[in-house]
């Protein structure tokens, strides 16, 4: 798969297409070109082809997907049982990782506006670097009914924070 290097993609994730069970869809978080820009996340889709024990995938080339933010550490993408896709990610580039937003495309393909999920008072950074203070970041999620997630993430490098997310109505 090209790995473009003025985008620098890492921490990917990856989801089966609610459009074809044949299709991957691969998120990555990009690395923004000017320090403190907003930046969003990549995208590729592969094509996956199985006979008998041998499967193939056929990767487009990764592109800047403007609908999945993804600023400056890795956010959490994934589809419900009901087919909307799901992100959260962080908001702020500058202080860096402070507030955990999302975003949803329904089931009828329109990604709805940002909402605010955690930007939560917290224990303060106890590391003696303190590079961490504030932050919320890494967010993970599991669905426990059809568009209800238990949603965990690092707060200010000195908690792991969970809470809920109800995603049902959109």
């Amino acid at each position: 798969m090209a790995n473009p290097n003025a985008n620098m993609p890492g921490e990917p994730q990856l989801v089966v297409s609610k459009e074809d069970p044949n299709q991957l869809l691969l998120v990555a978080r990009s690395t923004p070109s000017v320090p403190g820009t907003a930046t969003f996340a990549l995208t590729a889709t592969g094509t996956v082809a199985i006979t008998g024990t041998n499967v193939s995938m056929t990767w487009s080339p990764f592109a800047t997907d403007t609908n999945v933010p993804s600023n400056d550490s890795k956010s959490y993408f994934t589809k419900d049982s009901a087919g909307r896709y799901l992100t959260i990610y962080n908001t702020n580039t500058d202080p860096v990782r402070q507030i955990l937003n999302y975003r949803v495309r329904s089931a009828d393909g329109v990604w709805g506006s940002s909402k605010q999920f955690a930007d939560p008072a917290g224990p303060n950074d106890p590391t003696p670097a303190d590079d961490g203070a504030g932050w919320d970041a890494y967010p993970m999620a599991d669905e426990y009914a059809p568009g209800k997630f238990f949603v965990v993430w690092e707060h200010d490098t000195s908690a792991i924070l969970v809470s809920t997310l109800d995603i049902s109505d959109m």
